[in-house]
């Protein structure tokens, strides 16, 4: 059978100078602490699992403390404060209300930093890790369609790798570069592309395709560029 909880021990009037000044130094670092996680949602690898964790965690535990914070507000009511105890006893009451928004707002970008820390990135292969970075740098319209599965991913692997070979070399004879190419190519096909990437007969499909080789190398530059960039970039960050 579960024990109840002990009752509250309320505290008298004299220890409101302590939790005042309790209530204000945590508002302050919740502040900085929301802050520097809303820095990070767009990059979120600078943390890692055990940090956003712990964030969790004492976070969660910090919102059952607040029914006994405004428990003792209420019996301070009672106990005959002076005027400026009363208003002091008022703007805890205010801060405590802040307190529970940054909270939970805290709580939820620690949410969502979760899924993209430095444990997750590290445990992500090259392949995904650069086609992630690669899908970064289309237009938002292109990217959007690149996230959708289009109808040709159910093609088999021969008919799909002759229609990419068959456009590329359109694209090449109208005078497109490497760059253009690529650019060209994203939409509305990205998601069959890489299922065709990832297809363990690629280099026999290539071997019979000059232009579908192009291609995939035009591809497989820009990933392994943007992957060593970002590998780059996460190196330069401090430990959090």
């Amino acid at each position: 059978m579960a024990k109840d909880n002990p009752p509250q021990q309320f505290q008298p009037l004299s220890y409101l100078p302590l939790v005042r000044s309790i209530s204000e130094g945590q508002l302050a670092d919740l502040r900085n602490l929301r802050r520097k996680l809303a820095g990070a949602r767009a990059q979120p690898h600078v943390f890692d699992d055990a940090t956003i964790d712990r964030v969790i965690r004492v976070h969660t535990e910090s919102l059952g403390f607040l029914p006994y914070t405004r428990r003792q507000l209420n019996h301070w009511d009672g106990a005959r404060p002076s005027a400026s105890e009363r208003e002091a006893i008022q703007r805890i009451r205010v801060k405590t209300d802040e307190t529970e928004q940054l909270v939970r707002e805290v709580l939820t970008l620690a949410q969502e930093i979760k899924a993209g820390t430095i444990d997750k990135v590290l445990a992500t292969d090259d392949f995904e890790l650069g086609w992630s970075a690669l899908i970064k740098t289309l237009p938002n319209q292109t990217a959007q369609s690149a996230a959708r599965t289009d109808s040709s991913v159910d093609a088999d692997p021969e008919q799909l790798a002759d229609w990419i070979d068959a456009r590329v070399t359109e694209l090449a004879a109208a005078g497109l570069d490497d760059k253009a190419i690529f650019e060209a190519m994203a939409v509305n096909h990205m998601t069959a592309i890489k299922h065709l990437l990832a297809d363990d007969n690629l280099l026999d499909l290539c071997s019979r395709r000059p232009s579908l080789a192009r291609y995939v190398g035009i591809v497989e530059d820009v990933m392994h560029r943007l992957l060593s960039e970002a590998t780059q970039k996460l190196a330069s960050y401090p430990n959090p």
